[in-house]
């Protein structure tokens, strides 16, 4: 869904949905045809009260068109006006804006009654944000501050409604435009606390909990705009509502939605919209499950589903918060987030979100100076089939920081500290593409930093250290056409197994693949590899072991490597490429066949280098050294003595020279003007340079001997498991292990 969509889709949703409206209409007009015991029509405030005062059960209260002053009108201790029994009170034109009762440092309304209707009517300016407890009331003390326009006290249910009606500039320590008192308050009795249609609530206010809605059960298709339940409180515009639908809440100040972990579960919220509130505080966002609990604390089960939440900010000066949702742990469900902001997590914090998108959304650290803010749209997260595309941050993680995320995609996002895409966390089976670090910081990890990454698929990413990635384990992922600008352009500094590598690249001469200060790369297949011209490092500080190597360009390892059970075929220029001061290279139990320009060419002196047990075979050089220097290992004229042992080999030599062996030291090496190394080829199209028993790379034909060494004890051949290293106490030449039987002997009888 694009960004233009999603903005399309919410301003459908600030027009109510037709078909409910239609429902309530229905069921309102027939609540207006019903039959009530008496049906009184009043016209000034003394009218209103004196009925009100000698109302029956079920009878109906029409007030007017009018505006109904109710300064010094004091029905009860508790309010203006004080009703006790089950009734309708309504406006008599169906338009709120034409019945106005306007309050004067008073509740307006107390209605101690249940299965009563209020519709219609402006509720304005009520008050009771000033109340003290009493000692000569028999009333309890909390009835007091709740509920600014209305309060509905009652003992275990009440089934009021209350539809189309505004509030509007009503203010209270808990519920500023509405509450709901009760005598036992827990999460059952929250389903039968009254009921909110078609309401508008606007500039009420609160000093404690619930500038607009105190214990409410259900909103549905209200408005709550420019709202303030202060921007440091806990408690919210909407504070213990069991259901909100389709609802829109928009420029508020405070948190628009809390469901208090503590005491309360099940909360409900669908088809709202978010949009442009701010918030400033710890754990705070536009939607709350609790205030300062972990996602791990499951006391709150805050259901958010549906869901629209755009420009909402939390302005926190070190504060911990975010612009959408916060501490929602049970299930937040196809919502989407566009352009909120938030200190840690921009639009997620410490919730578990399903099916959701993330656009546009940031951190920011509103002008304290900070340099770090972490994970542009989520922060210590559960995120499943979600979309992360174009989010930054300050600071670590543009996309997402320290979130276990599954088949997500995290695309095209940014960050000023590590990890474009993410950072820690682990991710499977996502989609890395397209994340970037700032440049001109030297940050890592273009596509994810400090992560485990398990049947990933790294792309496009780009940063100074490592494009696809810094210090993170990948399990099965493909890794491709990621850049770095000085090392690492596929990885750095990270374990990788069983993963696919390709077209990588690094714009300085410090590997294209992968820089990994000795970390171990197993098992993986790199595929049209290529350093950044003839000194360009593919490979650099690496322990590779069984992983294949095809169609590379320039120099392949360069200092502190080692190569273990690899195939190397198909590239050109395979350097080891060493320098003493650095450290020392290896490579064992390789085969390295149809390379083009030498099959292992070594250059610059490296005493520490060590080849064994390796087959070469089909390499041919094409340059203008043709026909004059060795097809399958040539030494620089100038670093004879570049290798410290070169044993038990077999390789091609020129014109059957034996005098012309790699370099000019004491080298134990097989060589003949031309051989057959008898692979499968065919036979085995998944491995056609598997060894046939016939080979001569095969050590049990005596040909070469090979030799057990200590890394080989537990090892496998390039193909993994069921295929050990050792047959028979000796070891193959080459990467693969001969491990077919001979023929037995057969007897015809005639």
């Amino acid at each position: 869904m694009t960004p233009e969509k999603v903005r399309e889709e919410n301003r459908m949703r600030e027009i109510r949905t037709p078909g409910l409206k239609s429902i309530i209409c229905a069921a309102v007009a027939g609540l207006a045809m019903a039959s009530f015991a008496s049906s009184t029509t009043v016209h000034t405030v003394t009218e209103l009260t004196n009925v009100l005062a000698n109302v029956k059960a079920n009878d109906e209260v029409v007030i007017a068109e009018g505006t109904y002053n109710l300064a010094g009108m004091k029905m009860h201790a508790v309010g203006h006006l004080y009703v006790t029994n089950t009734i309708t009170l309504r406006g008599e034109t169906g338009k709120p804006a034409d019945v106005v009762l306007q309050g004067s440092n008073e509740r307006i309304l107390y209605l101690h009654a249940n299965n009563a209707t209020i519709r219609d009517i402006t509720f304005k300016g009520g008050d009771c944000s000033g109340y003290t407890q009493s000692s000569s009331s028999s009333v309890v003390p909390f009835e007091y501050r709740t509920g600014g326009g209305i309060c509905l006290g009652f003992t275990v249910k009440n089934n009021t409604v209350v539809s189309n009606c505004v509030f509007d500039t009503c203010k209270a320590k808990m519920g500023g435009a509405a509450a709901m008192y009760m005598a036992a308050q827990n999460n059952q009795n929250l389903r039968y606390a009254g009921k909110f249609y078609d309401c508008r609530f606007v500039n009420c206010t609160v000093t404690s909990a619930g500038a607009c809605l105190y214990n409410a059960g259900e909103a549905h298709n209200c408005r709550f705009e420019n709202n303030n339940a202060g921007l440091n409180q806990n408690y919210g515009v909407a504070f213990h509502c069991n259901l909100l639908d389709g609802c829109v809440f928009k420029q508020n100040t405070g948190v628009c939605v809390n469901g208090n972990g503590s005491t309360h579960t099940n909360f409900i919220v669908t088809g709202c919209s978010f949009l442009t509130n701010q918030v400033r505080g710890t754990h705070l966002a536009a939607i709350s499950g609790g205030t300062g609990q972990a996602m791990t604390n499951n006391a709150t089960s805050l259901f958010v589903t549906n869901c629209y939440f755009s420009g909402n900010e939390n302005l926190g000066i070190d504060y911990i918060g975010s612009g959408g949702v916060a501490h929602c742990w049970s299930n937040v469900v196809d919502c989407v987030f566009v352009g909120n902001k938030g200190y840690y997590g921009g639009a997620a914090y410490d919730s578990v979100l399903t099916d959701c998108k993330f656009y546009g959304n940031m951190t920011v650290t509103n002008g304290t100076g900070k340099t770090s803010a972490y994970g542009g749209a989520a922060y210590n997260s559960r995120l499943v089939r979600c979309e992360l595309a174009g989010n930054s941050a300050v600071g670590p993680g543009g996309g997402a920081y320290g979130c276990d995320m599954t088949d997500c995609v995290i695309s095209n996002n940014a960050s000023g500290g590590n990890g474009g895409g993410a950072y820690g966390g682990t991710l499977t089976r996502c989609k890395v593409i397209g994340n970037t670090v700032d440049m001109g910081g030297n940050f890592y990890g273009g596509g994810v930093h400090s992560s485990i990454l398990t049947n990933c698929i790294v792309a496009g990413n780009s940063a100074y250290y490592g494009g696809g990635g810094t210090s993170s384990t990948f399990y099965g992922c493909v890794i491709s056409n990621n850049v770095a600008s000085n090392a690492g352009g596929g990885v750095y500094t990270s374990t990788l197994a069983f993963c696919t590598n390709s077209a990588n690249r690094c714009e300085a001469s410090n590997a294209s693949e992968v820089y990994n200060s000795w970390q171990r790369v197993t098992d993986c297949v790199f595929r049209d590899v290529s350093g950044n011209g003839q000194s360009g490092a593919i490979f650099r500080k690496a322990v590779f072991e069984r992983c294949v190597i095809t169609a590379y360009g320039g120099t392949m390892f360069y200092s502190e490597s080692a190569i273990t059970n690899c195939l190397i075929a198909g590239g050109r220029d395979f350097y080891m490429f060493g320098n003493p001061a650095v450290g020392s290279m290896s490579m064992a139990n390789c085969t390295i066949v149809s390379n083009n320009y030498a099959g292992l060419k070594v250059g610059s002196p490296n005493p520490n280098a060590v080849v064994v047990n390796c087959l070469f075979y089909g390499n041919s050089y094409s340059g203008k050294y043709s026909g004059t220097a060795y097809p399958d290992v040539d030494v620089d004229t100038n670093a004879k003595d570049a290798i410290k042992e070169f044993r038990n080999c077999i390789l091609r030599i020129r014109n059957g020279d034996a005098t012309q062996a790699p370099g000019s030291g004491n080298y134990d090496y097989y060589g003949k003007a031309s051989f057959d190394p008898k692979f499968m080829g065919a036979a085995d199209p998944a491995h056609p340079y598997a060894l046939r028993l016939s080979s001569p790379a095969v050590s049990a034909n005596g040909v070469v001997t090979g030799e057990t060494t200590g890394w080989a004890a537990d090892a496998t051949d390039i193909r993994g498991e069921g295929f050990p290293r050792i047959r028979d106490g000796l070891i193959d030449i080459g990467c693969y292990q001969c491990w077919l039987k001979p023929l037995g002997t057969y007897f015809i009888f005639r």
